[in-house]
């Protein structure tokens, strides 16, 4: 990141190297997924030259042969020419010469295959057709399920218990693992919103959570008792739902889960059910396309279907009690609907089923049904975690993207890479280039700072948009314990202030053009940490720049990287956080690392430290040392390519930061 700053060994007699040289600190690129394209390709002494044809001028002594006019010729049309009128359309027509020859031409050969019985012909399609099927039929049944794409599965997920205590983590993590699967959660605070205007605190945070995921929708939960609650309970809840969308955006439920809906068309139930779905598609606040789905519990009567909710439960029951692949099939027979409208709620599934169970559960019904959910709690009481679940989603999911030791790569050039800190009781750790989304997940309770760097800064035509970067960074952002930030690089404030705010405002403006883009403050690399006023005012504007582009979001974060201790006068106000430690293990244990560390002015929450180079058995002491001196760390047993890669000792770094 930041290499050595001469003018340190004003400060100390002794003129130690403060700063690990550019070779020890390896700041080349820590991306290697995607490399932009060069811009210019030189030509060598080596290089092919393309060879070119003279041209022959009028004075040229190069005279082309003329070929000399047949005795005999004649013009031939390849088609007749049509009378031309100012109404016709012109029609193209070849012209070919052909020299006429005095000899008679050859007869042409006759290309006529004999005639074949119309019989025999007939027999023979026939017997071809015959073994071709008597071929296919067998093979289709006889290969493998895996060859032949699945019809995809979507989960419906009821979370009838409240967020608390980590029981929604599990979610979180299956919809990282799955980024191709789509979650349906139905919210239900208190058998449905309750009597308040908008739900608790810790509904706020963790609907606010799930919604930072695109594959998650939310639904509001509703009773409707078979359908003797009345309409205007109905209305009344379906509009507290909706109203949390004035309450925060990030509370916008996407529909209404009806439960305990009629399944018989007598009475006044089809009014019934087209009234209360009217309303949600009606109704401000559940997004463009309001979903409605409905349970009745077992296959509704077609009438009932005429107003087309988006999903209907056609059975919620027992393991025992479930139909098997021909019986479902003849219940939904009469029903209009597409598999893509069915759903399925099963409970008392036995744990011994195991993985081949579950599979074949799925595989039984996923012809007819799309939407589908077992689990092991029993009736429709209220399940204490989603841990029942959890198992069946990695057999549902199209891909399985992440597994203990998966990580997420994000691509980058060079200088320094994404980093991460992570922020308990402010406590931080810095983190590599690559991130490693299930140690993330894994510790909840632990925030992380995300450093992404595209392109030495944001990037640029034609190198962005990065597909690897589109892709991920959503994905560190729908995490709830994530914070991301951009690089941009200072070269010790010797670069161009006009660029470097131009690539914060282009950082600014992706946020505010797709919020899933966005990120929550900026990385300020290679910056001063002697006074000078024209370095203080270089970057004061930069720190201004970076709360005016990001002012979308709520209090950005800036952090400056002088990689080294500064002059008081630069912290005065100064960034949100300075990286004031960025060397070896080796080196930062010495005497005068240690005196001159002495003299920051930062105190333990605005400090960051890097320290790279630890021996294996030190890493744990050294970081329960260290977050009690510096809110963020970044701690690796890695001697090279630091920032490239995580040492053997991440896992053990990350689980001491998270604990108590």
């Amino acid at each position: 990141m930041s290499l050595q700053t001469p003018r340190i060994n004003v400060i100390s007699s002794q003129s130690p190297q403060w700063r690990a040289s550019s070779s020890e600190r390896n700041i080349s690129n820590p991306y290697n997924l995607a490399i932009p394209p060069q811009y210019h390709r030189r030509l060598t002494a080596n290089s092919l030259t393309r060879e070119t044809t003279k041209v022959p001028t009028i004075n040229s002594s190069y005279v082309s042969a003329v070929p000399t006019a047949p005795e005999k010729a004649v013009l031939v049309a390849e088609r007749p020419l049509g009378i031309y009128t100012s109404n016709s359309k012109s029609r193209s027509t070849i012209f070919s010469y052909h020299q006429a020859t005095p000899y008679e031409p050859l007869p042409r050969k006759k290309r006529c295959a004999p005639s074949v019985d119309d019989r025999i012909l007939a027999v023979s399609v026939t017997l071809t057709l015959a073994l071709f099927l008597a071929i296919v039929i067998p093979l289709a049944a006889i290969l493998p399920q895996k060859m032949i794409a699945p019809l995809p599965v979507s989960v419906l997920i009821p979370m009838y218990f409240k967020p608390e205590m980590g029981s929604w983590n599990r979610l979180h993590e299956a919809a990282i693992r799955y980024p191709e699967t789509t979650f349906t959660v139905i919210i239900n605070p208190n058998n449905g919103p309750g009597s308040t205007v908008w739900p608790t605190a810790e509904y706020i945070d963790a609907i606010e959570s799930l919604h930072k995921y695109e594959n998650i929708r939310t639904l509001g939960y509703i009773d409707t008792d078979g359908g003797k609650r009345d309409n205007a309970t109905i209305r009344q809840e379906i509009a507290i739902y909706a109203g949390w969308h004035n309450v925060s955006t990030g509370l916008t439920l996407s529909g209404i889960y009806f439960d305990r809906t009629p399944h018989k068309d007598q009475g006044h139930a089809k009014a019934y059910l087209q009234n209360i779905s009217a309303t949600v598609r009606h109704s401000e606040g559940f997004g463009a396309q309001a979903f409605v789905a409905q349970n009745p519990g077992r296959v509704p009567d077609e009438g009932l279907m005429v107003y087309k909710p988006n999903v209907t439960v056609v059975f919620e029951g027992a393991y025992a009690d479930m139909p098997g692949q021909m019986a479902l099939h003849e219940m939904l027979r009469a029903l209009k609907d597409g598999r893509e409208n069915m759903a399925m709620l099963l409970h008392s599934v036995p744990n011994v089923l195991g993985r081949t169970g579950l599979r074949k559960i799925v595989d039984d019904v996923r012809r007819d049904v799309e939407w589908f959910t077992p689990f092991g709690w029993k009736g429709h009481e209220v399940h204490p975690s989603i841990t029942p679940i959890h198992t069946f989603i990695n057999h549902v999911a199209k891909f399985q993207v992440c597994d203990p030791s998966s990580i997420v790569y994000l691509p980058e050039p060079r200088c320094m890479g994404a980093s991460v800190h992570s922020v308990t009781n402010s406590r931080i750790p810095l983190l590599p280039s690559l991130i490693d989304i299930c140690s993330i997940a894994k510790h909840p309770d632990l925030q992380f700072l995300v450093i992404f760097n595209p392109n030495s800064g944001p990037g640029a035509a034609p190198w962005w948009p990065n597909a690897d970067y589109i892709r991920e960074i959503p994905r560190l952002n729908a995490l709830p314990n994530v914070k991301t930030l951009g690089y941009i690089c200072a070269t010790y404030c010797k670069r161009s202030l006009d660029a470097a705010l131009d690539d914060i405002e282009i950082y600014g403006a992706r946020g505010r053009n797709d919020v899933h883009q966005g990120i929550d403050g900026v990385f300020v690399d290679e910056t001063v940490n002697l006074y000078s006023h024209e370095a203080k005012n270089w970057l004061d504007a930069v720190d201004r720049k970076v709360a005016h582009s990001l002012g979308h979001i709520k209090s950005p974060i800036v952090i400056h990287n002088p990689g080294t201790a500064v002059n008081a006068a630069l912290s005065n106000p100064g960034p949100d956080i300075t990286v004031v430690v960025e060397t070896s293990f080796k080196h930062f244990m010495t005497r005068e690392y240690q005196e001159w560390l002495a003299t920051s002015p930062y105190g333990r929450l605005r400090a960051a430290y890097m320290v790279h180079s630890v021996p294996e058995g030190e890493v744990k002491r050294l970081t329960l040392s260290l977050r009690e001196r510096a809110g963020y760390l970044f701690i690796t047993s890695a001697s090279a390519g630091f920032y490239e890669s995580f040492g053997s000792s991440w896992t053990g770094f990350v689980d001491t930061m998270a604990e108590g």
